[in-house]
C-alpha cells in the first residue's frame, strides 16, 4: 500500500494547484493587468497553472508506473502503456495551451510551423502507443485469461445447496434460499422387511 502514497500526493498537488491557480487567475487585479497585445496577467497565471498541472500529471504517471508490478499480465501491460499514453494526452492538452500563449508573439508562418511540429509529435506518440500496445498484447491476453479462469472457478469454491443449487458463502445447517437441510442424513439400519426379503431371496 505504501507504493501508492506518492501517486496520492501527486493527485492532491494537482488538485490544489488547479484550485489556487484558478482563484489567482480569476482575481480582478490579474484580469485587468495587461502584459502584451491580447495577453493579460490572468492569462499568464492560468498558463502557468495548466503547465504545472501537466508536469505533475507526468510525474503522477511515472509514479503509477513504478507502483504497478511487473507480473507479465495486465499490470505489466498497463505499466508499458502508461508512458506513450501520457505523452499523447500531454501533447493534445498542451497544444492549445502553448499556441494561445505564443500567438501574440508569433507571425502567421511561425504559428503554422508550431502547429505542424505539434501534430508531428502527436502522430509520433500515437504510433508509439499503438506499437507498445501491439508488443505487450500477449501480457493483456494472459491476464484476461487468468482472470477468466478465476471467475470460472469462483462459484465452485462456494458451497452449493443440493436442493435449489444456490451458491452459499457459509456452510450452515440450512439453505438461506429454500430452507433445505445442508446436513447429510446418516444412513440408517436396514428395515426388517428388507432384511426378510433378503433372506427369502436366498
Amino acid at each position: 500500500m505504501q507504493v501508492w502514497y506518492k501517486p496520492l500526493q501527486s493527485l492532491v498537488a494537482i488538485f490544489f494547484t488547479w484550485i489556487v491557480g484558478s482563484l489567482v487567475a480569476g482575481s480582478d487585479t490579474f484580469a485587468t493587468t495587461s502584459l502584451a497585445r491580447g495577453l493579460s496577467l490572468a492569462d499568464l497565471a492560468m498558463f502557468l497553472t495548466q503547465l504545472i498541472t501537466l508536469v505533475l500529471l507526468l510525474i503522477l504517471v511515472r509514479q503509477v508506473q513504478t507502483a504497478l508490478p511487473e507480473n507479465g499480465r495486465i499490470a505489466s501491460f498497463l505499466r508499458a502503456l502508461l508512458p506513450p499514453l501520457a505523452t499523447l494526452i500531454t501533447l493534445l492538452l498542451g497544444q492549445n495551451l502553448v499556441l494561445d500563449m505564443a500567438e501574440p508573439f508569433l507571425s502567421l508562418s511561425g504559428e503554422r510551423i508550431l502547429v505542424l511540429l505539434f501534430w508531428l509529435a502527436i502522430l509520433a506518440s500515437a504510433g508509439w502507443l499503438v506499437w507498445t500496445s501491439y508488443n505487450h498484447a500477449p501480457e493483456l491476453v494472459a491476464g484476461l485469461l487468468a482472470l477468466g479462469g478465476k471467475l470460472e472457478r469462483w462459484p465452485h469454491k462456494l458451497h452449493t445447496c443440493p436442493s435449489c443449487g444456490a451458491h452459499l458463502k457459509d456452510q450452515g445447517s440450512f439453505c438461506g434460499y429454500c430452507g433445505a437441510s445442508l446436513t447429510p442424513s446418516p444412513a440408517g439400519p436396514s428395515s426388517g422387511s428388507d432384511f426378510d426379503k433378503t433372506r427369502g431371496g436366498r
